[in-house]
């Protein structure tokens, strides 16, 4: 087992485990940050009157104005913080609207060298040398997170093999069967343990998306397995914090990231326990360092101290994105979360998409359905708002081919008019 706050206290050059050092270091390592971020056209500007050695403790993180997505989308090009010599790799992620932004994240070789160190060690908690791990995940270039990933169970003595979007269910089977551990998508998961319940890894790591806790409670039953969390955003680098054996919390890659929770309407700092919006501030990033940016996902911190023996906080379950909730009037909305916990605890849904016809009287919600048995309509409109109309279809679904975050398609028609828009702002960003 591997301790990941000893882990992060190396990284910090301490040679035992001291809460009040570890955040005394990352004190400091913010300061150095701070003036690290002003090579970049953006926090030049914004930081221009702020002294790096005013910061007295963390709680003056508060202090610093907050970086918006948005902002990265206007220009990525002022975040950049070394020579377009030192950029091995740079990502690009499309905006979620329909005006064609795109937002460029840039990563150094020392940046994705941490992100690798930080699988290695995380991974060890649920695959060991000599066992074979199945990841499906993104993984055709170079850099990408399937690659990286690759390359720290590589490092451990584990064999590993990506999934491609254009095997048969056959293969993915195949391949599924052979592996002691499998990382993967939570949506293309379950869909995957619906068709072949008889699989049984030793563990699977959920990430890339929000994590519906019917998908891990379906996950560990049928499969028997043990069930982690990991989450992080391209944004950071990928890596961001994971679940430890004991899986009471996840361990923060505290030595790289500082995590905050929020209220995403007053932007006051909410104290341990609290639920808000999750803000990231990356300490060592070279190429594109984020001082508290707002990822627009629901979370909260626990300082409960973990069996591990851990006693840094952590961060709780991750609950969705803010932009995937959409108002049906002033006092009920609709979310593809909310949908996926109602959907994957039916045992016969292996997927499902959906789209939202927002037309008077009543909005008119379709499912389509990829299940073994029908679903029975009453069961659903039980559990939804009574402002839906609900209409059923049924197909045949695979999420392995379109490996992206869940969300609900927004059609708006306007009434008279022949013409139907369709509005993905509903969308969430890629890279958890």
């Amino acid at each position: 087992m591997v301790d990941l706050e000893s882990w992060n206290a190396g990284l910090m050059g301490l040679k035992t485990f001291s809460a009040p050092d570890m955040r005394e270091w990352q004190l400091q390592r913010l300061r150095d940050l701070l003036r690290h971020a002003r090579r970049s056209v953006h926090y030049r500007k914004l930081l221009e009157s702020f002294d790096p050695e005013d910061l007295r403790s963390l709680d003056d993180l508060a202090r610093l104005p907050f970086t918006q997505a948005a902002e990265l989308y206007a220009d990525p090009a002022d975040f950049l913080c070394v020579p377009g010599s030192e950029v091995a790799k740079i990502t690009t992620l499309s905006t979620s609207g329909t005006s064609g932004e795109r937002k460029r994240i840039a990563f150094t070789q020392c940046d994705l060298e941490r992100t690798v160190a930080f699988f290695h060690s995380g991974m060890q908690n649920l695959v060991h040398p000599g066992q074979r791990c199945l990841i499906l995940m993104p993984g055709t270039a170079e850099f990408s997170i399937g690659r990286l990933l690759q390359l720290a169970l590589s490092q451990a003595g584990i064999d590993s093999k990506i999934g491609q979007t254009d095997w048969d269910i056959d293969h993915l089977k195949d391949a599924a069967a052979r592996a002691d551990c499998i990382v993967g998508i939570p949506g293309e998961l379950i869909w995957l343990c619906r068709l072949c319940p008889d699989l049984q890894p030793l563990t699977v790591l959920l990430s890339a998306d929000y994590i519906p806790e019917s998908v891990a409670s379906a996950l560990e039953s049928s499969w028997k397995t043990r069930v982690f969390h990991h989450y992080g955003l391209t944004e950071t680098g990928y890596g961001g914090a994971v679940h430890c054996a004991h899986r009471f919390g996840q361990h923060i890659r505290d030595a790289e990231l500082l995590v905050e929770i929020i209220d995403p309407l007053s932007s006051v700092t909410l104290p341990p326990g609290e639920r808000g919006e999750i803000v990231l501030t990356t300490l060592q990033n070279e190429a594109m360092p984020l001082i508290r940016y707002r990822t627009g996902d629901i979370g909260s911190l626990t300082d409960a101290p973990c069996p591990c023996g851990g006693k840094m906080p952590r961060l709780g379950r991750v609950e969705g994105r803010l932009q995937n909730n959409i108002p049906l009037d002033k006092d009920s909305y609709i979310s593809i979360h909310y949908l996926d916990e109602i959907l994957f605890s039916l045992p016969q849904v292996r997927s499902f998409s959906a789209a939202l016809d927002s037309l008077a009287p009543l909005p008119r919600l379709t499912l389509t359905l990829d299940s073994c048995a029908p679903v029975d309509p009453q069961i659903l409109k039980t559990a939804l708002p009574d402002r839906l109309t609900l209409h059923l279809e049924y197909t045949s679904l695979n999420p392995v081919q379109n490996r992206a975050k869940r969300s609900i398609t927004v059609r708006i028609r306007e009434k008279g008019l022949k013409g139907l828009k369709e509005n993905k702002g509903h969308k969430g960003h890629k890279g958890q």
